[in-house]
């Protein structure tokens, strides 16, 4: 799939700006222009493209490549950049959740509706958790929409039905899972701190879901979600 293979490879390189922002210090003179060299070279490839462009349809990985652009300009020390894109990923978010919660596409993936509506409330909150450090203000539209995803997280907990009840008002989505074979009626287990996302950012707790607490068991040693760029839990 060759979109794919750019969104991970976007990721990738997000993680690998990252890394960069902790070792910035360690760095001699001759590696810290290396590894800026690269650092832009990258972004001019996978990032700058998207740069403030809208996606047709859901939340995915680091918002849509909103917190690459956030990462790039923390090493860039670019208050402008990292302020147009929270203006612009805010307005984005507004867009894609709809009013009751639930999320363009993500939440409408047929069997795996659940899995990816955990996901990208992940992210968004992830995202918003981040444009706070800088000093941005959530508007209250998009913080109304941020807790009815929450909640719509734990209502494909605890009635499943009536989750997948809702239509989405876009019609079918083309990416949507029909084979019950391929479902995963649970909470996203990459999101391995979604719980605490939900907490800090709209103060609701998770529901129990207990192959999602046995699934994130084999992520969580990873120390970070790589869906965000950081571990939740160590904010706490």
């Amino acid at each position: 799939c060759w979109y794919h293979q750019y969104e991970f490879a976007r990721g990738v390189f997000s993680n690998y700006m990252i890394a960069a922002l902790w070792l910035r210090s360690q760095l001699a003179p001759h590696e810290y222009d290396v590894v800026d060299r690269y650092i832009n070279k990258m972004y001019d490839k996978f990032l700058r493209p998207i740069e403030l462009k809208t996606q047709d349809q859901g939340i995915y990985q680091m918002a849509n490549g909103g917190l690459s652009i956030l990462i790039y300009a923390s090493w860039m020390k670019d208050k402008e950049l990292a302020a147009e894109e929270i203006h612009f990923r805010f307005k984005e978010l507004n867009r894609l959740i709809f009013s009751d919660g639930y999320i363009d596409n993500n939440s409408f993936r047929g069997g795996r509706g659940q899995w990816y509506h955990s996901y990208g409330v992940n992210i968004a909150l992830g995202y918003v958790y981040i444009a706070k450090l800088w000093g941005a203000e959530v508007p209250e539209k998009v913080q109304s929409k941020l807790v009815n995803s929450a909640k719509v997280v734990n209502l494909a907990i605890t009635n499943p039905d009536k989750f997948a009840d809702r239509k989405n008002p876009n019609g079918l989505a083309r990416n949507r899972i029909t084979n019950k074979n391929s479902a995963r009626p649970h909470t996203h287990q990459i999101a391995i701190a979604i719980d605490t996302l939900m907490e800090i950012v709209v103060g609701i707790e998770l529901e129990h879901d207990p192959k999602y607490l046995q699934l994130r068991k084999f992520h969580t040693p990873d120390g970070t979600d790589d869906l965000i760029g950081f571990n939740p839990n160590c904010v706490k």
